[in-house]
Order: C-alpha cells, then sequence, then structure tokens
C-alpha cells in the first residue's frame, strides 16, 4: 500500500490522502495550486493569491546610484505650428523590441537539445542564408523563425529517426543589438539622414512621426523582429554654449552620487530615488521650463549601470551575472544563461527579490507549467539585483546524496556482494 506523510497527520494512505485533500478544499482550507508560491521576509512558503505582490515589469528602469546617465538640455525650434525636419537639425532616434516573441536572425548563436538524446545536441550558428544544419537531416531554415517554431520543425525532421523527438531550441547569442541600432543623425544638404546598418532616409520636410515610421518598417524588415523606432527633433547646439557651466545647450553623461543624487549646472542636485529614467526627465524639464523663456528639450538616457544586473546560479549552462534589460523575465535571464542543464528543475525555479520598501520576496515558480501549459503568468518580470535559483531535480538531489553520504562516507569497501541461503548469509568485499 502507497501511504504519503502529512504534517499534523502522520502516514497515510494514498486513497486517505485523496479524500482528506477534497475535504480540505471543500472547506476552504486549501487553495487549487498556482504553480507559484512566496515566501515574504521569512515567512512560511505558501501559494500565491490576488492580493499578492508580484513583481512588475518596467521595475528595471529606475535609477540606482553609480549608475552613468547621459543629461542634454538643447534648444528647440518651434516657430512653424507644425514642426518638420530642416537642414542641420538633429534627428535622436532610439529603437524597442516590440514583438512578443524573439525571431532568429542571419548570426544568431543556438543551442539546440534533444532531451533524452542527449548525444545529439548541437550548437551552431544561423549562416548568412539563413539556414542550419543539424545532424543526419537536411538543412532547416532558421531565420525569420520564433524559437519554439524552430523546436517543432526540427522535431518534425527527426520523427523518421527518433521515437518521440522532444526537440528546445536556445538563443545564446543574438545578432539584434538594439542599442547599437539608436544614435542621432544631422539632416544634410540634400535633405537626407544615414542610419548605420539601416539606411538613407529622406529628413527634410517630415515630421519626426513621419520618419519614426520610415525608420520602423526598415529596421522591422531588416531584422525579422518587430521594432519601433521613436524620433524625436532638436536644433545643433551652439559652439560657444557646448561648456558644462551652463544647461543651456549642456550635453554630458554624469554620474549619480553614492547618495543617489544627480549634480546639474544651474539647478544644483536632484533627488534619483525610486526614479525612472522618463520620471527624472520630466523633474528636469519642469525646472528648465522655470529657468528659461526658450523652450529646451530635455533629453536623458542611461549610458552605465554596474548595478543593474541579475544573478543566476544553480544548474544552469553559465551562472554568474546578467545586464537586466527592461522587459526581463524568468525564461529570458535563463536563456541568457545558456539554458538549464539536465540536472536542473524548471518546476521550482527560485526568484529572490527586494521591493522599494526594502521587504525580500522569495518566489517558487514552475516554469514547466508555462512552457507546457502556456500559462504565463509564471514566468515572472526579473529586476536589477534580483536572485534567480535553478534547484537539481529530485533525481540529482538522490544521486548526490548516495555519492556524498554512502559511497565517500562509509569506512567499507564501495564493492561488497552478498549471498543468501537458507539460514546463512555469507559476504564477499572485492
Amino acid at each position: 500500500m502507497i501511504k504519503v506523510a502529512l504534517p499534523r497527520f502522520g502516514a497515510v494512505s494514498a486513497r486517505t490522502f485523496s479524500l482528506l485533500s477534497a475535504v480540505l478544499l471543500a472547506a476552504g482550507c486549501v487553495e487549487q495550486p498556482l504553480g507559484v508560491s512566496v515566501r515574504q521576509n521569512g515567512s512560511a512558503l505558501r501559494p500565491v493569491t490576488e492580493t499578492d505582490q508580484l513583481p512588475q515589469l518596467g521595475s528595471s528602469l529606475r535609477l540606482s546610484p553609480n549608475d552613468k546617465v547621459r543629461v542634454r538640455v538643447l534648444p528647440i525650434d518651434r516657430s512653424s505650428t507644425s514642426p518638420v525636419f530642416e537642414t542641420d537639425d538633429v534627428v535622436s532616434y532610439h529603437f524597442n523590441l516590440t514583438s512578443e516573441e524573439y525571431r532568429v536572425m542571419r548570426g544568431d548563436e543556438l543551442a539546440v537539445h534533444f532531451g533524452a538524446d542527449a548525444k545529439l545536441d548541437t550548437n551552431v550558428i544561423v549562416r548568412p542564408d539563413g539556414r542550419i544544419t543539424l545532424p543526419n537531416v537536411a538543412e532547416v531554415t532558421a531565420s525569420g523563425k520564433s524559437p519554439s517554431e524552430l523546436s517543432a520543425e526540427i522535431s518534425q525532421a527527426y520523427r523518421e529517426r527518433l521515437n518521440q523527438p522532444a526537440v528546445s531550441v536556445t538563443v545564446t547569442k543574438s545578432n539584434l543589438a538594439v542599442a547599437e541600432l539608436s544614435g542621432d543623425a544631422v539632416v544634410q544638404g540634400d535633405g537626407t539622414i544615414s542610419v548605420p546598418k539601416i539606411g538613407q532616409f529622406k529628413a527634410a520636410g517630415q515630421t519626426p512621426d513621419q520618419l519614426g515610421e520610415a525608420l520602423t518598417e526598415a529596421a522591422s524588415k531588416l531584422s525579422g523582429n518587430t521594432l519601433k523606432a521613436e524620433v524625436t527633433r532638436s536644433r545643433p547646439v551652439p559652439t560657444t554654449l557646448t561648456e558644462n557651466r551652463h544647461l543651456f545647450g549642456y550635453d554630458s553623461v554624469v554620474t549619480i552620487a553614492p547618495d543617489g543624487r544627480l549634480l546639474l549646472p544651474e539647478i544644483g542636485y536632484i533627488d534619483t530615488a525610486n526614479k525612472t529614467v522618463a520620471a527624472l526627465q520630466l523633474d528636469l524639464e519642469e525646472r528648465v521650463k522655470g529657468r528659461y523663456k526658450n523652450p529646451l528639450a530635455v533629453q536623458i538616457s542611461l549610458e552605465a549601470s554596474e548595478s543593474r544586473v541579475v544573478y543566476v546560479n544553480g544548474e544552469v549552462v553559465r551562472p554568474g551575472a546578467y545586464p537586466a534589460a527592461n522587459s526581463l523575465t524568468l525564461l529570458k535571464v535563463l536563456s541568457l544563461a545558456g539554458g538549464v542543464i539536465e540536472t536542473g528543475s524548471l518546476k521550482e525555479v527560485i526568484l529572490i527579490h527586494r521591493n522599494e520598501t526594502n521587504d525580500v520576496f522569495v518566489y517558487v515558480t514552475n516554469l514547466a507549467q508555462f512552457i507546457e501549459k502556456g500559462i504565463t503568468g509564471n514566468d515572472l518580470p526579473v529586476s536589477p539585483q534580483d536572485i534567480v535559483m535553478v534547484p537539481k531535480t529530485s533525481v540529482a538531489k538522490a544521486n548526490q546524496w548516495v555519492e556524498q553520504y554512502i559511497t565517500r562516507m562509509l569506512p567499507f569497501s564501495r564493492s561488497v556482494s552478498y549471498s543468501y541461503f537458507q539460514g546463512d548469509t555469507s559476504s564477499t568485499n572485492r
């Protein structure tokens, strides 16, 4: 008879356990499992409820001490009621990835894992023609497909050779560097701007929205992913106003002090505690409006951050610290770390998170439910300074226990054979 050990109840049969669970559930004492548990400030681990606070996307945009931010306060020409770009205008363009699922690009590095058939595991680079070569099968087109779509296609290609192929594809290195696509350009005498890696575009006579649509279309077509370009217009900074002693025409990279304050000319200190880049920009815009009559464009961007990292440990290919970009989730972090190794368990991934009020939350989430059943709520957002842990599977833990506490510690030979006879037992050490 199979028995289950329950706190306060002792060992009960599986049938009794099933009946007891049904009674407790009907009485409201037990909630249906959601796949995510939480422990707050050392309290007991319990399933999350609708009233629990979960990590939120976008928190990675908050500034931290020692961050380096670029502050620009530039004059704007608003003589026209419908501002358009003119010759010598400065065009600032910034790209964001908006697609829900990443699309593989040429030059990407992929890790192809075959589940139980680990001998077939391979790492490949997507060729310039968009294809990859896999062992014992024909070439497969990878460019433009999501990792899940590519996994399904590779599984289908191996059905004649494997009984039940379970292929997973992880993007270990992406050729899409969104930050490198962003920048500034000056409208030339012919009315065009040149955007590296994307091409040349007509700017003179175009509004920022019109130019942004053209850049969005070209960048999305080039990368195979859905990108959106945000475009702003400003007049060139006069050479006599580039000194950092004045805010008018100010353009410099400033480091946030250890106490969380930012020092700017003519303004003094600005408190950045718990502020996002957008909130700091709004704060500075309000201060500039009260100081200058001429309209100025305020632009703030994050240049570097030593603290904006996420720590990944446990059963992953490459444990370590990784940059905490915006919209980062557990699965994306594990992809950056090379994926989970065979001894790792996706059913109990641990996220340690500290909120703005310094409360510590430990979340235990079943990412396998996200992969197998599409329960998106289990793929929790990740913020800077969070710690992600992937534990061992139960089998891996058992093997480790046998190795540490039996094979290495017991004071007798590792090879012992026993013979059993009626009324007699003998053993032989080898």
